[in-house]
């Protein structure tokens, strides 16, 4: 069969170059060529030289085979181009020996290399050697069961720098299931890595606060079942965390406590915002504390509240600080009531005190007279308990054998708990001297026995104990006392013991445990008064039935002693001296006694109500030898006086007068040291004997 012409195929240009090529066919035996033909479709002619000498012709359309490829090189281009924009590291690789056969671009960035260079090589060349005996053993699980793998591991990038990537592998098979490839993709997830380190270590900060947090904290669902509970929650409850998963308000608390919290738990879902209560926890072991209990909802991602969130603060120690505040601002405010009073009562004893001096020196003796002396010095006696109590009575500190003291009033301490009761004294033989009055002391020493005999009426033993007391700057020290060295003074019984209900209140002035008329209620309230006046304290602890310890702290001794003022004289004398003395007082009553006092014993007497008419008389005259003034009063005190009338006067001497304590006029910087303080109330002879020093010492 002979070969029909055929036009020539587009890329040839002339016949004579197809004629020269099928020559070279026939030369050859065979031939076979694509063209289109004249509809524009593709086809092969395939052509063989016969043994005769012919040529056998075969033309085959081969439109559709070369539109399929035609698409199929289209399709590898958009896959390629897929491939190579990628931001992940794609590669090829063999199995066992890990050798690339491709790699795209990303990958060749990634580890600063060109194809070339990484084609052919193991990719285990890139990682950590610490990496790859575990990256080894992943690739070798591929298989037909098993053909995906991820993992993470370390790589070193371009620059050198140790990055973390996250490679997904699949294996490719041929028909009898052998792996003939991996196909892998990576990427970098440094960052992401960073980021979940820096939140472990957040959320192990936050758990290391909430763990030691010393508040009960709590996540519970929205029906009020526990997700999650802190340390201190364990540490409570006895609970672990796992055990405490899923209890609910009843199954760990008690039912009144449960109650409450469940409708705290119903308000915050209701009202979507935080809710705060003072509830009493009761314990596993029973006690009852008080707690701060905080609940407050907790917002999931969409914004709806998908728990309650709960912190629990025990505030026993803030309740107890507050009653103890309280208590002392009570105290406060009474002290400077029962001060208020016995200042002024101080001032009615001086006129009621000095005026039956003053008749009984001009009447003589009489029995009434006497009584109302005897009645203002009791008035006195209480006036100054009162002032002891508000810290406002003038102590004469000195140092003191407190052994001693006891020792002393030894006698008189049997005496006064009669014969049904003993007594013991349990001395430490090192005692410290203490810083104290030493009256004051002794008063203190018998209330309390007095009080201890009133508590066993069917007879008991008194306990006197004494010892030395450090209390270092951590320690648990009694209230309104500083760190330091005290010696203690303890008295104890075996009385009937005071209620616990009014322990809190026996150091209140006029409050008495004891039948109406056996007590003035006045007994502890002085004690107290007078220890922390002493720089000290005091504490009283009581077991109804067992019976009562009163400690009294002072502060140690300090090595020079102060010596004790002697007591004024109330034997009634009369001093004939002469001089001007210059009275200033605001409260009517004394000031007419002193006046009328004075001017019995000739002296010449000018007058004033207050400061500012003081300074005026001073104006009028200057014939004044004392000034005589109360030391509070209105406007003016009688310091400020004092300063103002000796720029006037360089030679007048002071007399000062109150019924506050001397502790006003310590420190005041224009005050005499010689200066005299004559405390109310007091008799005409203290006031006539002050004027006889003063005059005497203007004298010398």
């Amino acid at each position: 069969m002979r070969a029909t012409s055929d036009p020539a195929p587009p890329e040839i240009d002339d016949v004579e170059s197809w004629v020269r090529m099928r020559i070279e066919d026939y030369r050859a035996g065979t031939g076979s060529r694509e063209f289109h033909n004249a509809d524009g479709r593709w086809v092969l002619a395939s052509e063989r030289r016969m043994r005769d000498g012919g040529i056998v012709g075969v033309r085959t359309d081969i439109t559709e085979i070369k539109r399929h490829q035609h698409e199929l090189a289209e399709s590898e281009a958009r896959f390629r181009a897929m491939v190579e924009d990628q931001t992940e590291f794609i590669s090829r690789s063999l199995p066992g020996v890990h050798t690339l056969t491709f790699v795209n671009d990303a990958h060749a960035r990634t580890f600063g290399k060109t194809r070339d260079e990484l084609i052919g090589t193991s990719f285990m060349d890139l990682i950590p050697e610490a990496e790859r005996a575990n990256i080894h053993a992943r690739l070798a699980t591929l298989g037909p069961d098993n053909p995906v793998i991820f993992g993470e591991h370390l790589a070193i990038n371009a620059e050198g720098a140790v990055r973390w990537h996250r490679w997904t592998s699949r294996a490719i098979f041929d028909d009898a299931g052998n792996i003939t490839e991996i196909q892998s993709v990576g990427r970098d997830i440094t960052e992401r890595k960073r980021a979940e380190e820096a939140l472990r270590e957040s959320e192990e900060r936050f758990k290391a606060v909430v763990d030691n947090s010393p508040s009960l904290i709590l996540l519970q669902d929205t029906d009020s079942r526990i997700l999650l509970i802190n340390r201190e929650f364990e540490r409570v409850s006895g609970l672990t965390n796992d055990e405490a998963r899923g209890l609910g308000s009843y199954d760990h608390l008690s039912p009144d406590f449960a109650d409450a919290i469940r409708e705290i738990d119903r308000e915050v879902l209701e009202s979507r915002r935080a809710v705060q209560r003072e509830l009493d926890l009761i314990l596993p072991d029973g006690s009852i504390r008080p707690r701060i209990v905080t609940k407050f909802p907790v917002y999931g991602p969409a914004g709806d509240v998908i728990g309650i969130g709960g912190i629990i603060t025990d505030i026993t120690e803030r309740k107890k600080v507050e009653e103890e505040l309280h208590q002392a601002q009570k105290m406060e405010a009474v002290g400077q009531l029962t001060g208020g009073v016995a200042h002024d009562f101080n001032n009615l004893l001086t006129a009621v005190r000095s005026s039956a001096s003053l008749l009984r020196q001009r009447l003589g003796p009489d029995e009434l007279l006497d009584t109302i002396v005897r009645a203002s010095e009791r008035g006195a006696e209480l006036t100054s308990r009162l002032l002891a109590f508000s810290r406002q009575q003038a102590l004469r500190s000195e140092s003191v054998d407190l052994n001693a003291v006891v020792a002393d009033m030894s006698e008189l301490l049997r005496r006064t708990l009669g014969g049904m009761n003993s007594i013991e004294i349990r001395a430490d033989g090192d005692l410290w001297s203490v810083v104290a009055d030493p009256g004051q002391l002794e008063s203190a020493v018998l209330n309390l026995a007095i009080n201890a005999r009133d508590a066993m009426p069917n007879g008991g033993t008194l306990i006197i104990e004494t010892s030395n007391v450090t209390f270092a700057d951590d320690a648990d020290i009694p209230a309104e006392i500083s760190p330091g060295d005290y010696a203690m003074l303890a008295v104890t019984d075996t009385g009937s013991g005071i209620p616990e209900d009014m322990i809190d209140h026996v150091i209140e002035p006029f409050f008495t445990t004891k039948e109406v008329g056996k007590g003035s209620g006045l007994g502890l309230s002085m004690i107290y008064g007078f220890s922390v006046q002493s720089g000290g304290s005091m504490e009283i602890e009581s077991e109804t039935g067992r019976g009562t310890t009163v400690r009294i702290y002072l502060p140690r001794g300090f090595s020079r002693a102060t010596e004790a003022e002697p007591r004024p004289s109330t034997v009634e004398t009369s001093y004939a001296d002469t001089g001007t003395v210059l009275v200033v007082e605001d409260d009517d009553l004394v000031r007419d006694v002193v006046v009328e006092v004075l001017r019995d014993s000739d002296y010449e007497v000018l007058v004033a109500d207050s400061g500012e008419a003081a300074l005026a008389v001073i104006d009028e005259t200057e014939n004044v030898d004392v000034l005589f003034t109360d030391i509070v009063m209105p406007k003016m005190s009688g310091l400020e006086l004092w300063t103002q009338a000796r720029s006037r006067l360089p030679n007048l001497k002071v007399i000062y007068t109150s019924g506050y304590s001397e502790d006003m006029v310590a420190g005041w910087p224009d005050s005499e040291e010689t200066s005299i303080i004559l405390r109310k109330p007091y008799n005409p002879s203290q006031l006539l004997q002050a004027l006889r020093d003063t005059m005497i010492d203007e004298n010398q």
